[in-house]
């Protein structure tokens, strides 16, 4: 038998075909699986799909930096305070010797460093040099005056050594003594030199026999007779020619060494 309408159900029209006859209560669990299976796969697919759970760096964020390359160099420390500032040490130079300064440190400043053994000034050499050489000759006269005061003290020796002789010899020998004295007097009167001339005369003959006692002996007696200094000195000044000159400068100077 046909079907009688197109209308019908699918219960109905299975009925109508001739089919058996379907249970309504075991197709319903089936009709519910199509669903729940769509549900499951498309909770599936969003869970796959999902992106996942935000993740926080708990570490402390990074700071910016800048480096530079620095040179190293002596800094001078300064503070700022209120009150009596005081030095724990303070310098001062006083210079040796006189002169103008030449140059100065550029650094020789209150509150500046300046290292140990630096030169912080420089002073004319000049004066320096002046005062120096005066000092190396005033030393030298002094040991030419020291070399004649030992020169004359061993004259002085000497002269005294022959005077103990002389007096020996005249202790011994009184006729000799007398005899030689008489011969002394009668030169002496013999001719028409005065006195004055005639003690020249002997201080030329000292100088001319370089006996520096001598020498002293007769200018120190032309002093006590009242001879002029020019008088005197002229003996050495004569001697130059027949002595030579080296004689009559040491002949000047131990004349010169009895002058008040």
């Amino acid at each position: 038998m046909p079907c009688i309408t197109r209308s019908c159900c699918a219960t109905e029209r299975w009925r109508a075909c001739g089919g058996r006859r379907a249970d309504p209560i075991r197709l319903a669990p089936l009709l519910a699986l199509p669903p729940i299976a769509l549900g499951i796969a498309a909770a599936a697919w969003m869970i796959a799909s999902a992106p996942g759970p935000a993740q926080i760096d708990g570490r402390p964020p990074a700071l910016p930096v800048r480096v530079m390359t620095v040179a190293q160099e002596d800094i001078r420390p300064t503070a700022a305070v209120w009150g009596n500032l005081r030095a724990a040490e303070t310098w001062v130079a006083v210079a040796e010797v006189q002169g103008e300064v030449i140059w100065r440190h550029p650094d020789l400043e209150p509150g500046r460093l300046i290292p140990a053994g630096t030169e912080v000034l420089r002073i004319d050499p000049a004066d320096y040099e002046l005062a120096l050489a005066q000092s190396q000759a005033d030393l030298a006269a002094l040991e030419a005056e020291g070399a004649q005061l030992i020169a004359e003290t061993a004259n002085t020796a000497r002269i005294l050594e022959l005077e103990r002789e002389r007096l020996a010899l005249a202790d011994q020998h009184p006729d000799i003594w007398q005899a030689y004295a008489a011969l002394g007097k009668a030169c002496a009167t013999e001719g028409p030199l005065s006195d004055r001339e005639k003690r020249l005369v002997k201080l030329a003959l000292a100088v001319g026999a370089s006996s520096e006692g001598a020498v002293h002996s007769h200018a120190r007696r032309a002093r006590s007779e009242n001879i002029p200094e020019d008088a005197i000195a002229q003996v050495a000044l004569l001697a130059i020619g027949p002595l030579g000159l080296p004689h009559a400068v040491a002949a000047k100077n131990w004349i010169e060494d009895g002058k008040p």
